[in-house]
């Protein structure tokens, strides 16, 4: 695989490990290649980025969940995102 090549993946390999059913869904990991014209190459560099993003947004008790909510985000998160800060 494409990504295996890809050194720095620990948030992808931490949300492996926490939903690997999720990670390894054809359908999340089509997104990918879809979003890159099928450039396997390019669609594992985002997939990682995406992990990446997520857990520095989310943080790591967050960022492995399927789809983050409203019901996600503290008080402070909430209150931040109503103001647009």
């Amino acid at each position: 695989q494409a990504i295996d090549g890809i050194p720095q993946r620990e948030a992808y390999e931490a949300a492996l490990f926490a939903d690997p059913e999720y990670v390894e869904d054809d359908d999340f990991r089509l997104a990918f290649l879809r979003a890159d014209r099928f450039d396997a190459n390019k669609a594992a560099v985002r997939m990682v980025t995406y992990w990446d993003r997520k857990v520095t947004l989310f943080g790591t008790e967050k960022a492995f969940v399927p789809s983050v909510t409203l019901l996600h985000l503290s008080r402070q998160d909430h209150a931040g995102l109503m103001k647009g800060g």
